[in-house]
């Protein structure tokens, strides 16, 4: 073997085959470092869904809660959680009235965060263009141009989430919800919210159950243990329907990809 085949030899091999980034999302490098534009939007996305699902919660529970027309809906669903908590002690527990109205405390809470998921499409599908504007305004924070290179060819590319993909991310979150609410460790995951409810509700600047002047004491601390049951719910569920849906976004994704080179191959060989 003379030099020049030798050296055309690793060159060939030490060559890296063209990617089709758009359609091949997986194939992303990913010793790329993030941009200040995509730090910046994991920020805003996450703050926009937590808080605008706490809001949105908080406005159900209210709604369910302290409106005889909201209690009047979620009279039967309490009435058949009780019923069987009664039936299944291993659901109920010691004391199955309390776990079936914290079960529909909880589910009161969800149907009100559920709203957030149109919203949430619309931010995501805005998310290239916020991290560009971002990067453009503020710089890419990354000095290697190849690796800004490939950052920017990663971000051009970020899997796109549909209707199907955000609702998916949201029955996610309800479901695990749900299992938490009815598992044997709610107990415990009670305890703890209730807990809190009662620092919150100890300081009159921090309860806001007792700023809004309700009836009584009791009606203010409910508030105050509504906000903590909501905030640690809210968080939970809105990392899982940021993780869930964009897991479903890119294997969606990968999904189309792959149709496409099925399809590209066949045509090729008729």
């Amino acid at each position: 073997m003379n030099d020049d085949t030798h050296n055309s030899e690793i060159s060939t091999k030490a060559t890296t085959p063209d990617v089709d980034w758009k359609n091949a999302p997986s194939a992303q490098p990913k010793e790329a470092p993030e941009t200040k534009g995509e730090k910046a939007y994991h920020y805003f996305i996450g703050g926009s869904t937590f808080f605008g699902t706490y809001a949105a919660s908080l406005l159900s529970s209210h709604f369910f809660g302290r409106t005889k027309l909201g209690q009047n809906l979620l009279k039967p669903v309490d009435e058949y959680l009780i019923k069987m908590m009664k039936k299944n002690p291993a659901l109920g527990g010691e004391d199955p009235v309390e776990k079936a109205l914290y079960v529909s405390n909880v589910l009161s809470l969800m149907a009100g965060g559920s709203i957030i998921a149109p919203p949430f499409k619309m931010l995501e599908d805005r998310r290239i263009d916020f991290i560009n504007g971002y990067n453009e305004k503020y710089g890419t924070g990354i000095d290697d141009s190849n690796m800004e290179a490939l950052a920017q060819k990663r971000i051009d590319n970020l899997p796109a989430q549909t209707l199907g993909s955000a609702t998916a991310g949201r029955l996610t979150a309800m479901g695990l919800t749900a299992v938490g609410a009815f598992s044997p460790a709610a107990k415990n995951i009670e305890a703890a919210q209730r807990w809190g409810g009662g620092q919150l509700n100890q300081n009159k600047w921090s309860s806001l159950g007792r700023l809004m002047k309700p009836k009584n004491a009791k009606d203010a601390r409910a508030i105050d243990d509504d906000i903590v049951i909501d905030g640690t719910w809210t968080a939970f569920t809105s990392a899982v329907l940021l993780g869930a849906s964009r897991f479903t976004a890119k294997a969606t994704t990968k999904e189309e990809y792959h149709h496409e080179e099925e399809a590209a191959e066949a045509t090729a060989n008729t």
